[in-house]
C-alpha cells in the first residue's frame, strides 16, 4: 500500500483546516445574517403597522373634529328647538360636497332625527334610541366614536362619530351624528401596502372580527378561520407575532389604535422574510467554495514545483 509523503500529508491537513475554517465562517455568517435580516424586516412590519395606526387615527380625529365643529353651529341648536329647515338645507349641501361621509343627522334627546340626509337617498331611521352613540351622549358624554364597523343597506361599511349640541344653559339638547365611509379609508391607506409577493395588511376590531383586508374583501366583519390568531393579536396589542395560517408559517406586525381598540396587522410569509438571508448564505457558500478550490490548487501546484526543483 502506497504511503502518503510528508508534503501530501501537509497539503491535505491545510486543505482540511481551510475547509473547516471556511465552513465555520459560512455557518456563523448565515446564522447571524438570517437573524439580523429577519429582525430588520420584523421591525419594518411593526413600523408600517404603527404608521398605519397613525394615519387611521388621524382620520378618526378628523371625523371627531368635524362633528365638534358642526355641533357648535347655532343652526343645529335651532333645528333641535323646532326650526329644522335651514339645518336640513345645510346638511344636504355639506354631504354633497363631502368625499368621506355617507350620512349626517341631527338627533334630539328623544332619539328622533330632526334633520339629516343619507348620500344613498334612503330615509332616516324612525328612532335612534337603541344606538350606542345616542346612549353615550345622553349619558353625559360630549363626544362619541364608534368602535364598531357597520354596514348600510347597500353593504357599504362605515363608522359613526357624534357630538353633543348644547343649549345656552350648557345642557345637551341633542347631537350631531356623522357616518364616515370606511371603504374610502381602507382604499386610501391600507389596500396599497404590500411586502414583496406575500405581504399585506388587515385589521381586527376588539371582538376579533376582520374589519379590513387588503386582499380578501369577503372576510369583512367575519372571524378568521383560526380564531386564535385574532385572540393572540388582541392579547399582544403591539409587537410582532409568529403564527401559522393554512399550513403556512407567517409573521405579523401588530399595532393598536387607542380609543376604538382596533388592531392594524401587517403580515408576510416567513419564507419570504428569510429569502434575503438565504440568498446571502448561498453567495457566501459559493465564495467560500471558490476560495477553497483556489487555495487548494495553489498549494498543490506549489508542492509540485518544490518537488520538481529537488529532482
Amino acid at each position: 500500500m502506497r504511503r502518503l509523503g510528508l508534503n501530501a500529508v501537509l497539503t491535505l491537513a491545510v486543505i482540511v483546516s481551510l475547509f473547516c475554517g471556511i465552513a465555520a465562517i459560512i455557518t456563523y455568517s448565515a446564522i447571524t445574517t438570517n437573524a439580523i435580516s429577519t429582525s430588520l424586516q420584523e421591525e419594518e412590519l411593526q413600523r408600517t403597522a404603527t404608521d398605519m395606526v397613525n394615519l387611521i387615527g388621524l382620520s378618526l380625529d378628523t371625523a371627531k373634529e368635524s362633528a365638534d365643529t358642526l355641533a357648535s353651529l347655532p343652526i343645529f341648536l335651532e333645528a333641535l328647538i323646532g326650526a329644522p329647515d335651514r339645518a336640513q338645507k345645510m346638511l344636504e349641501g355639506y354631504l354633497k360636497s363631502s368625499t368621506s361621509l355617507l350620512a349626517v343627522a341631527v338627533v334630539d334627546t328623544d332619539g328622533k332625527a330632526v334633520s339629516g340626509v343619507y348620500k344613498s337617498g334612503k330615509p332616516l331611521a324612525d328612532s335612534y334610541k337603541d344606538w350606542d352613540f345616542f346612549k353615550k351622549i345622553t349619558a353625559g358624554s360630549d363626544d362619541y366614536t364608534s368602535g364598531e364597523i357597520r354596514l348600510d343597506d347597500a353593504g357599504k361599511p362605515y363608522f359613526l362619530t357624534a357630538h353633543a349640541v348644547h343649549g345656552p344653559d350648557g345642557k345637551s339638547r341633542g347631537m350631531i351624528v356623522l357616518a364616515t365611509d370606511w371603504n374610502r379609508l381602507i382604499r386610501k391607506y391600507l389596500a396599497p401596502i404590500r411586502f414583496g409577493e406575500t405581504g399585506y395588511g388587515f385589521m381586527f376590531d376588539d371582538q376579533g372580527r376582520i374589519i379590513a383586508h387588503a386582499k380578501d374583501k369577503s372576510l369583512l366583519l367575519k372571524q378568521p378561520a383560526d380564531r386564535t390568531i385574532g385572540e393572540r393579536a388582541l392579547a399582544l396589542k403591539n409587537g410582532v407575532l409568529p403564527y401559522a395560517y393554512n399550513g403556512e408559517k407567517k409573521f405579523m406586525g401588530v399595532a393598536q389604535i387607542s380609543g376604538v381598540q382596533w388592531l392594524v396587522c401587517m403580515t408576510v410569509s416567513s419564507a419570504e422574510l428569510a429569502e434575503r438571508a438565504v440568498g446571502q448564505r448561498n453567495v457566501l457558500i459559493a465564495i467560500g467554495a471558490a476560495a477553497l478550490v483556489l487555495v487548494a490548487a495553489l498549494i498543490i501546484n506549489f508542492n509540485r514545483e518544490i518537488g520538481r526543483a529537488h529532482v
